[in-house]
């Protein structure tokens, strides 16, 4: 049986999650956070991505950027709005925040 202070631990970590999905949300629709990453992509792609033999500035960072623009993206806005808020994430918070975040703003 969980008890009453873990009960009281979790529900208190369910409302800030609670609380900072709404906040994002309010914020960030798909297309904005689609419009982030496409930004970065140009100024992270190099000028020669074509001569590296990739079709497109996306093929290349299929191959070589590893998830790092959608990672910092993701990073960015949950820590924005934790601060905003005044909220202290837990690893575990954060790591839920972030695969809450890859469902919902899909970058496939």
């Amino acid at each position: 049986m969980t008890s009453l202070k873990t009960f009281i631990k979790i529900n208190e970590s369910q409302e800030k999650i609670s609380k900072i999905i709404k906040e994002i949300t309010k914020e960030y629709s798909r297309d904005k956070v689609m419009g982030m990453f496409y930004r970065k992509l140009k100024s992270r792609a190099p000028d020669d991505w074509s001569d590296q033999g990739y079709n497109s500035e996306m093929d290349w960072y299929e191959n070589e950027g590893r998830g790092d623009i959608e990672n910092q993206i993701a990073t960015d806005i949950i820590q924005e709005k934790a601060r905003k808020n005044n909220i202290n994430l837990s690893q575990s918070e954060f790591a839920d925040l972030q695969n809450w975040f890859y469902n919902v703003y899909d970058f496939d």
